[in-house]
Formats: C-alpha cells, sequence, structure tokens
C-alpha cells in the first residue's frame, strides 16, 4: 500500500517570465468559457490582448497576480484587484473590496484544493489590507464552479442578466 499525497504546490506573485503561462491558461480559460457563453473570444492574440488589459487594470487597482506551480511547472492563476462600489447607496464601510478577476486552474490539476488555495490567499491578502469583502463572478451556465464557490463560502449577491438583442 502507497500513500499517494498530492505534489507540493507553490503560490507566490507571477513574474514578467511567467507571462507566457498565464497567456496560455488565458487563452484555455476564454476557450472554455465559450463552451457556455458565445461572447469570448478565442486564440493566443486574444489572450495576449485581455492580460495587457488585466496587468493595467492591477497596477492601477492595488492588485496582483498569482501563480500556481507545481513540481513540473505553473499549474494555475488568480488575478484579483481592489474595487470601489460607485456612488453613495453603499455604506461607506463596505464600498472598497477585493475582487477576483480571473481563475484558473488547469484540468490536470482540479480537484486538489488548488482554486481554494488561490481564492485563500487572496482572502488573506484583501483581509490585511481591511477590506471587508471578496467579490467574484462567475458564468451561470459555469455550475461546477458556482457550487464550488458556494461550498467555499460565497453567495450570490447581484445578479446580472442578459438578453441578446440579435435573437427575436
Amino acid at each position: 500500500m502507497t500513500d499517494e499525497s498530492p505534489a507540493p504546490v507553490t503560490l507566490r506573485d507571477a513574474t514578467p517570465g511567467d507571462r507566457p503561462h498565464l497567456v496560455r491558461f488565458m487563452a484555455a480559460l476564454n476557450a472554455f468559457e465559450r463552451t457556455l457563453e458565445p461572447n469570448r473570444a478565442l486564440g493566443e492574440a486574444a489572450a495576449e490582448r485581455h492580460m495587457a488589459y488585466l496587468e493595467d487594470l492591477v497596477a492601477r487597482q492595488e492588485g496582483f497576480i498569482l501563480i500556481a506551480l507545481g513540481p513540473s511547472g505553473p499549474l494555475g492563476f488568480l488575478i484579483a484587484i481592489v474595487g470601489e462600489a460607485p456612488g453613495s447607496f453603499i455604506i461607506p464601510e463596505a464600498r472598497r473590496y477585493g475582487y477576483v478577476t480571473d481563475l484558473f486552474v488547469l484540468e490536470s490539476a482540479r480537484g486538489q484544493g488548488l482554486a481554494r488555495a488561490l481564492l485563500a490567499e487572496a482572502e488573506g491578502r484583501f483581509r490585511a489590507r481591511g477590506l471587508p469583502s471578496l467579490r467574484l463572478s462567475v458564468l451561470a451556465a459555469n455550475e461546477t464552479a458556482y457550487a464550488a464557490y458556494r461550498r467555499l463560502g460565497f453567495r450570490p449577491m447581484d445578479i446580472e442578466m442578459i438578453k441578446p438583442l440579435d435573437e427575436s
């Protein structure tokens, strides 16, 4: 009988050298989401443009990009920023919050607690900044992710709906 425990995983801030992996992961995330929502742009060029946009957002909005590394290399990433509710309908102490823009784990590494570890790291960083909440969004059709986020303590707050105008 052998005891096969999961291989050790390291979480750290992404470096410029990680960018090719992040772009590849973003392309895979977009391809997966395209199966759920047809408006996702496909390919490396689209992923490259979106990563550039997110890197700018991270720089402007007190964010960070985490990468998860296993013995064989990168396994996933999380991108997070500090968001702020506009207007005055939200009480001042709840206006700023942590926001996960993107989270991806390679299919071969799923089910091992990696997304949970990435989210826990983000939560800890935002808690240390005194932010009152952590938010994320999930495609309504992504039932697996929705269920996982619920198990991790997330609950629905706003429900955004869409009506395509090119359909009768």
